[in-house]
């Protein structure tokens, strides 16, 4: 449900905000799970700083930024297909209620109208989730990526080094396949340790940790503890923060096959009469969604899987698949 009681400007930072992609280890999928969470839900209450940022523009000025807001995304998630878009797209209006209503006189009838229109706000952050990344713009290319490996692995040095190998071969792709980076060949990248004090000891996690600054730089590495234990009778009692943020975002698990997919772009390039007499809905072409450029990216949206090579472990090639 969109918020309607945002500003333009806190719209405009929540919508087009830094997209960071996040690439996890099983193990750190493992951990999380035990939560009921992502690895990306599990951070996503902190991805607003409270405090200034400052960045650097082309010259090298600083610019102070309030309130900025990240958006972390699984870099192996990808948009809804577009016939899954198309009917996201008509769940966020007729599934909108508006309470507001306000009283017109016409004539001698007495009529109430809805006061508000949360039906568009709802479409529009629908319409900016399902959009596919386009070449001409870079409102959903990624501007780094952060690395995560659990304390619990056998040898997170060695996991890392094959995830960064990985990432690298994912820059390299052909420009029509996903995930888009800001930069084919230059990103931030971030490396994080995540500890979970139910799994493994805190001396073992710290002396992982210090390999990991030796090897990064100890700017570009953190070390994340949490805890899984099960709550107290009294912490059931409190608001959990995570749940605004939980299934916020649409995922694409639910998207139809490529057969419908491929239909759909058929059908929408075909001429209005053509859909009128198939009793279908017309599909109206946007010129923020070409079909020749999603069309593409569909094609090619896995070829990464191709290019990745097959690790010898088991374990990590169900990530490499990107599954």
């Amino acid at each position: 449900m969109a918020n309607l009681k945002l500003s333009s400007h806190d719209f405009i930072q929540n919508s087009f905000c830094p997209l960071i992609a996040t690439f996890c280890s099983p193990k750190v999928d493992q951990t999380c799970r035990k939560n009921n969470l992502s690895f990306t839900e599990l951070v996503q209450p902190f991805c607003k700083i409270g405090s200034e940022a400052y960045v650097q523009d082309s010259n090298g000025s600083s610019i102070t930024v309030k309130n900025l807001r990240l958006n972390l995304i699984d870099v192996h998630s990808q948009p809804p297909q577009p016939t899954k878009a198309r009917k996201l797209l008509n769940e966020s209006v007729s599934l909108v209620t508006n309470e507001r209503l306000t009283t017109c006189e016409i004539g001698t009838h007495l009529l109430e109208v809805p006061s508000a229109f949360p039906w568009f706000e709802s479409w529009r952050e629908t319409f900016l989730q399902v959009q596919f990344p386009s070449d001409h713009e870079f409102l959903k290319h990624y501007l780094g990526c952060i690395l995560v490996v659990s304390s619990k692995e056998t040898n997170p040095a060695e996991s890392l080094a094959r995830m960064e190998e990985d990432l690298g071969k994912m820059q390299n792709l052909a420009p029509n396949t996903l995930p888009k980076w800001f930069s084919p060949t230059n990103i931030l990248r971030y490396y994080v340790l995540l500890h979970d004090s139910l799994d493994t000891d805190q001396k073992v996690s710290e002396s992982v940790f210090e390999g990991m600054c030796t090897t990064y730089g100890p700017k570009n590495c953190f070390l994340l503890r949490i805890n899984s234990q099960s709550p107290t009778p009294t912490e059931n009692e409190l608001t959990d923060p995570w749940i605004p943020y939980i299934n916020k975002n649409i995922s694409p698990q639910d998207n139809v096959n490529d057969n419908d997919v491929d239909n759909h772009i058929s059908s929408s390039t075909g001429s209005l009469e053509t859909g009128q007499e198939a009793d279908e809905h017309p599909v109206i072409l946007h010129p923020l969604s070409p079909v020749s450029e999603t069309q593409n990216i569909i094609m090619n949206s896995n070829s990464y899987d191709k290019m990745i090579s097959q690790p010898p472990s088991v374990e990590w090639s169900t990530l490499a698949d990107g599954k």
